[in-house]
């Protein structure tokens, strides 16, 4: 997969094949950056991923900020920063420590954060989806 690209999805079962090659491309200690509106499929995305490293269950932890998730494969952090009222909020929620542990660290709405706090010792891998209506989207990827 490059660097950087983007693809029409048309329904389900195209997002979830272009889920199954990007996971090819991971090492494990990727931070990946989920954005798009609201019901653009984040959270559904991270299901997918999570599923394919043998979690079967995962749900968004918007209440909490945070999720930790593992199998024999991998260790998953989730984040959902949509009801993020600060940055400091973070502190509490241990994420700056959490990401030097190196796991799969996937985070939905990371433009609550500014850019220059996330690590640049980390693989970003930034992933943009938008609704083209019904299970029609748009996907943009780009590692930096």
């Amino acid at each position: 997969m490059e660097a950087s690209g983007s693809q029409e999805i048309a329904n389900l079962d195209e997002f979830q094949a272009w889920i199954e090659r990007f996971q090819k491309t991971l090492k494990g200690d990727e931070l990946i950056l989920l954005s798009g509106e609201m019901g653009a499929g984040k959270t559904e995305f991270v299901k997918r991923l999570s599923r394919l490293y043998g979690i079967p269950e995962t749900a968004s932890p918007t209440f909490a900020l945070h999720h930790a998730m593992a199998s024999s494969q991998v260790r998953i952090d989730h984040f959902d920063l949509y009801r993020l009222e600060s940055v400091d909020e973070l502190e509490t929620v241990g994420l700056w420590e959490i990401l030097e542990d190196r796991a799969l660290a996937l985070i939905e709405w990371p433009e609550r954060v500014p850019e220059e706090y996330w690590p640049l010792n980390r693989t970003k891998i930034q992933l943009r989806l938008v609704l083209r209506g019904g299970t029609a989207r748009h996907l943009s990827w780009r590692r930096f």
